[in-house]
């Protein structure tokens, strides 16, 4: 997993003079009390830099040892049948973490940076991997990778377990822990019951990227298992290239929230949902980009969300650059219209005129695209955002948005009178979400 703890918080860091402990030479066995022949430390592995920078504890033949970081005579620090491996000291140099084998189950363990005082940190009964010792909230804690829970993961996600011992705590939680778990899951990562389809993508989408896919869309029809009830969900998912570098359109790009949004109508449109009278608020779940997501609702009801995946998030998944989605909630859909009406062309042409309003930066584009739609609902027939600006000419905490409305004449072709009275309506629509005509 690439999500770790940042380096500034950890004191689990490779020395840099580390290559000098080729040269080590090992002395006294400390916990045995009895001298050793001095031999060359061949292969050490696992160095962990005590915070004052003085000291490297090493793994070397399933024992722990420490040396200045320098270099010179290395210390044996433990002395066990079982193999120990990789160690950290602690933020104020007092104790330092390893993992450890002994008693048959891999473990947390803790001594002091001279090898006495063991102590027991953790009683586990499932794989782990120590990333470091550092700081979280001001405490110290170890950072582990593993799947001590059925979760929605499918690899190992990051706990902290306090520096003097105790249960392991989840670092974060993506998606959300789930509502139920299965009593005798296939394996230990598949026992919850996903209140997400995502998960599961992302996961399939890392599998095909990683065999080389250069372009991953992918889709899922299932269940998401809530608190309250089962929901029939569809979920979508575009990773990788967007479209691919061409003579004629250039670089390769990405997938977008655009690209999601457009996905999301079109799928609403076709399952007969009045696409509409959508709106588009903020998405509720944290796993979502923030200001790249959005909710499609209808009144209050949500229909799908869109957007793209948060970095952190499909950085778990080790998915590399964005991720577009898309959620329908399938259960939430209106019931579709028996009745549908023929379409029926006008034999009047249509016609448009550009409005363009200064408006408060805050203010949701579709907000104001929604007012002017219903400024005359007989005639106007649609609106477009074509241009967003902001800077020179515009104040600050400004921005000025401009749109195309589409007048279509149902019964006569529409007098200068009338187009006049349309565009006051618009301009009155809009004035009352605080927007000004642009001068």
């Amino acid at each position: 997993m690439s999500n770790r703890p940042s380096p500034m918080h950890s004191t689990h860091r490779r020395p840099a003079p580390f290559a000098t402990l080729l040269g080590l030479t090992v002395g006294t066995a400390v916990l045995l009390g009895s001298s050793a022949s001095a031999a060359v430390v061949d292969l050490p592995r696992f160095p962990a830099l005590s915070p004052d920078g003085a000291t490297v504890v090493f793994t070397w033949r399933g024992d722990l040892w420490r040396a200045p970081s320098g270099g010179g005579e290395a210390v044996r620090l433990t002395s066990n049948p079982a193999v120990e491996t990789r160690s950290g000291f602690t933020a104020d140099g007092t104790r330092i973490v390893f993992e450890s084998e002994r008693d048959g189950l891999k473990n947390l363990w803790s001594i002091t940076p001279t090898g006495g005082d063991l102590k027991q940190l953790t009683e586990l009964d499932a794989g782990f991997s120590l990333s470091s010792v550092g700081l979280l909230g001001g405490q110290p804690v170890v950072f582990i990778e593993s799947a001590l829970e059925g979760d929605l993961y499918r690899s190992p996600r990051p706990f902290t377990v306090p520096v003097d011992g105790g249960t392991p705590t989840r670092l974060h939680d993506a998606f959300g822990g789930a509502a139920f778990n299965l009593a005798n899951p296939i394996s230990a990562e598949m026992a919850a019951m996903r209140p997400s389809l995502l998960p599961g993508l992302l996961s399939a989408a890392a599998r095909n990227m990683d065999r080389g896919a250069s372009s991953v869309r992918l889709f899922e029809l299932g269940q998401r298992y809530l608190a309250d009830a089962e929901r029939p969900t569809a979920a979508i998912l575009m990773a990788g290239e967007a479209r691919g570098r061409d003579w004629r359109s250039g670089p390769a790009t990405k997938p977008d929230a655009y690209d999601a949004k457009a996905e999301a109508l079109a799928a609403l449109a076709a399952l007969g949902a009045p696409v509409q009278r959508l709106q588009v608020v903020a998405p509720a779940d944290g796993w979502w980009h923030p200001g790249r997501a959005g909710r499609l609702v209808l009144g209050k009801v949500p229909l799908a969300d869109f957007g793209i995946i948060h970095p952190r998030v499909s950085a778990q998944f080790d998915v590399k650059g964005p991720v577009a989605a898309v959620e329908l909630y399938l259960d939430a859909l209106p019931p579709r219209s028996r009745k549908r009406d023929a379409w029926a062309p006008s034999p009047l042409l249509p016609l448009s005129r550009d409005f363009a309003f200064v408006v408060d930066e805050a203010l949701p584009a579709d907000s104001l695209l929604r007012a002017v739609a219903g400024a005359d609902k007989a005639l106007i027939a649609g609106v477009r955002l074509f241009d967003r600006y902001a800077g020179p000419g515009i104040e600050p905490g400004k921005l000025s948005l401009a749109g195309e409305v589409t007048l279509q004449p149902t019964t006569a072709t529409l007098t200068e009178a009338e187009i006049e009275a349309v565009s006051a309506k618009v301009i009155a629509a809009a004035g009352k979400l605080g927007a000004s005509l642009r001068g």
